[in-house]
């Protein structure tokens, strides 16, 4: 598998994985997604919504556009329909620039600002890898918030999204 389908396969993943999470937070109030579970993020939403925050910020930075200092806990959406909505169309946004890669720009690194304003040149591909990663780690936060309220956390391993996508 070359690089550019690698991190395509990822991307999809990325939005697979969402998707079956989605599938168990939707069981849940209001009551209990916006309280605090003493997640990093505080709550379901909080987490959520860092989610969708940082795979905005290592997209643009992907795509090369200037992001400077950010706030990793700001609150982009306060209404989690809207959430749910915008973390979907992030990971159509990251498919696609995933589809459009080239392996020259695969191995090519990037030059960006940290959220602590500080500047970096790495290489593009392990942050590429990176953005599906962090996903991981808060997804499984969030799974562990839906275990405590009773709620069967999903399987999102990548096996079990390459048996579906067969």
């Amino acid at each position: 598998m070359n690089g550019r389908n690698y991190f395509s396969m990822l991307a999809r993943y990325h939005r697979w994985a969402y998707g079956r999470l989605y599938e168990r937070v939707n069981e849940i109030d209001d009551a209990k997604y916006f309280e605090d579970r003493n997640l990093f993020f505080r709550s379901i939403h909080g987490s959520l919504n860092h989610l969708l925050l940082v795979d905005r910020l290592w997209l643009a930075r992907l795509r090369g556009e200037k992001t400077g200092k950010v706030d990793l806990g700001e609150e982009l959406e306060t209404d989690r329909q809207r959430l749910e909505r915008s973390v979907f169309e992030q990971c159509d946004a990251l498919i696609d620039f995933t589809d459009a890669l080239d392996e020259t720009r695969i191995d090519a690194g990037i030059s960006y600002v940290s959220s602590k304003g500080e500047s970096f040149t790495m290489p593009l591909a392990p942050l590429m890898a990176h953005i599906v990663n962090h996903g991981t780690h808060h997804r499984g936060q969030v799974s562990t918030a839906l275990t405590q309220l009773g709620i069967e956390a999903p399987v999102m391993d990548i096996p079990y999204f390459l048996i579906e996508q067969r």
